[in-house]
């Protein structure tokens, strides 16, 4: 049985992984322990060397406390648009939003936007 090459989905999916494990702040390490496979395979995983199956990769959004559409999130609706630009965001904005999402309380969330809103605003005045 040969392996099929990586995809751009399975590099963004990879990517993403990676993404959400750093906002966590959890490490190649811990993942892998959690997952049951090696550290070197979660590498694999996120530099897209390997495809990483739909059961793991539900593990994956499990450990990381995301939703496994995010894995999805912002890639193209058809297959033959897999060569497009996919915008990937910065860490530290999925960090952020991790942390404002894990805010239960939704009067407290919207507070929280509304002084990075603020911040933000007085950044480009």
């Amino acid at each position: 049985m040969s392996a099929r090459s990586a995809t751009p989905i399975d590099l963004e999916i990879g990517a993403k992984l990676r993404l959400f494990r750093c906002a966590r702040n959890i490490s190649q390490v811990q993942l892998a322990k959690q997952l049951g496979v090696t550290f070197q395979q979660v590498q694999k995983y996120e530099r897209g060397a390997n495809r990483i199956g739909s059961g793991r990769l539900y593990e994956a959004a499990q450990v990381l406390q995301v939703p496994v559409s995010a894995f999805f999130d912002d890639l193209p609706e058809t297959a033959d648009a897999g060569d497009s630009d996919i915008p990937t965001l910065p860490v530290e904005v999925t960090r952020l939003a991790l942390r404002l999402a894990s805010v239960e309380s939704e009067e407290t969330r919207r507070a929280a936007i509304e002084r990075c809103d603020k911040i933000l605003n007085d950044l480009h005045a």
